[in-house]
C-alpha cells in the first residue's frame, strides 16, 4: 500500500455563479491551556469531500498530525465536518467518506452519536 500527500489548507470548488474557497478550521487546546486554531490541511477528493490526517494534541506544546491515520469529511457549501473515525488506509477513508455522503439517511450535519452509530452499522460494508 502507499499513501499520497500533498494536502492542501484551502482549496476551490466551481459552482454556479462563481467559485467557492473552502477550508476546515480545528481548534485545540493544549495541556498547558494555550489554544490552537488553524486550517486543517486536507486532501480533496471531489464534490466537497476531503481526507484529513488525525490530529491530536500531545503534551504540555504539542500538536501531532498522524500521516498514518485518516478521516473522512465535507468541506463545501457552508459544511465542516469530520467524521468520527480514523483508519490507515486512505482508499478505505475514501470508501467510507463516499458512502457516508451518498446514503440517504446521512447528512453532514450529523451529530456525532448519528454519525458514529451509521459507522458502525455500515463500516464492515464499506
Amino acid at each position: 500500500m502507499s499513501n499520497f500527500l500533498q494536502l492542501h489548507s484551502h482549496f476551490v470548488q466551481q459552482q454556479p455563479g462563481g467559485v467557492s474557497v473552502n477550508y476546515m478550521r480545528t481548534t485545540l487546546q493544549l495541556g498547558n491551556g494555550t489554544t490552537v486554531s488553524f486550517q486543517l490541511p486536507a486532501l480533496p477528493i471531489g464534490d466537497g469531500l476531503v481526507l484529513a490526517p488525525v490530529v491530536y494534541t500531545e503534551g504540555q506544546t504539542s500538536i501531532r498530525m498522524d500521516f498514518s491515520r485518516w478521516t473522512a469529511g465535507m468541506c463545501g457549501n457552508g459544511v465542516g465536518a469530520l467524521l468520527p473515525f480514523s483508519t490507515t488506509d486512505q482508499a478505505h477513508a475514501v470508501r467510507v467518506c463516499r458512502a457516508f455522503h451518498a446514503a440517504p439517511d446521512t447528512s453532514w450535519t450529523d451529530s456525532t452519536d448519528t454519525a458514529a452509530a451509521w459507522l458502525r452499522n455500515h463500516m464492515e460494508r464499506v
